[in-house]
């Protein structure tokens, strides 16, 4: 799928121009100031894709993959509509983003190389003549005998008796016969030509070949998750140039439904068409997704380790840069819960609605069970839930500022088990 005045990957869009100094400044202070405990690095800081599609006038971004269709979701359509690569009013627009992850997928033995669809690919074409060649011959055979064994001539059919006994009907040329015969020297003709020449047929195709008037691009590689991933997609975005325009480079994308990612390596296999013929690769970078969201692989760009202390530095970092005059609620970013939560009994304390107090670095200082935030949580297990998770703090005017959120663990579960359903 070629896209439309979109920028090159190499090139970079705006929104890495502004997320690589976050990036740059984030590594700074946390390489000032290491957590002495040395915490896990759990998060993966990396330049991922983000991938949309203009749509009557509306960008929408990418939400899944059917088959080889793009999906997004549109209002007036309950069932989302399908985006297959041959839509013709489709505009892509393709921008290198920064994002951050604890979830990774090892991609091994990826190779891909330019290819030939089946209309443009030499051997094939090489092996079709060969066929027609072979069908040809048989075709001369079969109607040799056919006319051997048709006879010269036929007696007419008629509905009398012969006029004077021992008299032989009168016999006439069988027209069948002289049709074979115009049939077969047609036949020859094309069998005794150089149509199934092996010579002119092998030189034909190394002309061809010679040309590397490739129009696809084949894709191959192994994937594998220490967490399952159940309704993955790849999507292969490929930098090139045509012959004519070298500095004129420009993106190709094509995408693929892969289902279930899981500890065994799975192979994933593609070869698509719609690149230009004799077209030049100049790069090709593979991208994993699910529901739109992107994962971290051993093949991703700009990719860096991070605590989750980290990671919530870098994207309370991102929050304030992106919206540096909007007010805006502090809302949850990194989930944590302990490991007995799916055990836990949940008793009426799990269904009250909460108040956390979160300061301006997005971490939460407080818990209460009033709107007032007088008294404090009573049950420990969620107390201690509801301090662990953490926040892009609330902004006033681009400011980060103190702030209380409501919080439900109804609602945080059900993002929980949406994720582990993932």
């Amino acid at each position: 799928m070629k896209t439309k005045n979109t920028p090159s990957l190499r090139g970079g869009a705006l929104a890495l121009l502004v997320l690589l100094p976050l990036a740059s400044l984030a590594a700074d202070a946390i390489g000032a100031a290491k957590d002495p405990s040395g915490a896990a690095q759990t998060h993966v800081l990396f330049t991922g894709a983000d991938i949309r599609i203009l749509y009557n006038g509306k960008v929408y971004p990418v939400e899944d993959v059917d088959g080889t269709s793009l999906a997004i979701s549109v209002k007036d359509q309950a069932n989302g509509l399908d985006v297959p690569r041959d839509y013709k009013n489709k505009k892509l627009v393709v921008n290198r983003t920064q994002y951050v992850t604890d979830r990774s997928i090892t991609v091994t033995n990826f190779k891909h190389e330019r290819a030939y669809t089946a209309a443009k690919d030499p051997y094939r074409k090489a092996s079709e003549e060969i066929m027609n060649a072979v069908a040809m011959t048989t075709t001369v055979r079969r109607v040799e005998e056919q006319v051997r064994r048709e006879p010269e001539k036929i007696s007419p059919f008629h509905s009398g008796l012969p006029k004077r006994p021992g008299e032989e009907p009168q016999k006439v040329d069988n027209p069948f016969r002289q049709q074979l015969e115009n049939q077969l020297r047609m036949a020859q003709s094309v069998s005794n030509s150089d149509f199934g020449d092996a010579g002119r047929i092998a030189g034909k195709m190394a002309e061809e070949q010679a040309k590397e008037e490739f129009d696809a691009l084949k894709m191959e590689c192994e994937l594998s998750s220490p967490s399952p991933i159940k309704s993955a997609y790849v999507v292969v975005i490929a930098e090139y140039h045509t012959k004519e325009s070298p500095k004129d480079s420009q993106l190709w994308l094509a995408a693929k439904s892969v289902g279930l990612i899981d500890s065994t390596p799975r192979k994933v296999w593609s070869r698509e068409g719609g690149l230009p013929p004799g077209y030049i690769l100049e790069n090709v970078h593979l991208h994993v997704y699910e529901r739109g969201t992107e994962f971290a692989t051993n093949l991703s760009e700009n990719q860096a380790a991070l605590t989750r202390d980290e990671a919530h530095e870098y994207l309370v970092l991102d929050h304030t840069s992106t919206h540096k005059a909007d007010t805006l609620p502090a809302r949850i970013v990194l989930i944590k819960i302990p490991t007995d939560w799916a055990t836990h009994p949940r008793d009426s304390s799990f269904l009250k609605t909460y108040y956390v107090k979160v300061d301006k670095t997005g971490r939460p200082t407080d818990a209460f069970e009033d709107e007032t935030c007088e008294t404090k949580v009573a049950d420990s297990y969620y107390d201690a839930v509801l301090r662990d998770q953490l926040f892009l703090p609330a902004l006033e005017k681009g400011q980060p500022v103190d702030s209380v959120v409501r919080m439900k663990l109804t609602k945080l579960s059900r993002a929980i088990d949406a994720r582990s359903a993932d």
